[in-house]
């Protein structure tokens, strides 16, 4: 069971335009509204 609120077909949509248009994941969230985690650890 996935517990994501995105649907497979939007992820899967949101990877391919990313891949096609040679963009970073970040700034097509950004633009999305989307939260991006910041999964960095510090040391």
């Amino acid at each position: 069971m996935n517990n994501s609120k995105y649907s497979q077909e939007m992820r899967e949509e949101t990877a391919k335009f990313i891949f096609e248009n040679g963009r970073y994941a970040t700034s097509v969230a950004e633009e999305a509204n989307i939260r991006v985690k910041d999964n960095k650890k510090n040391h």
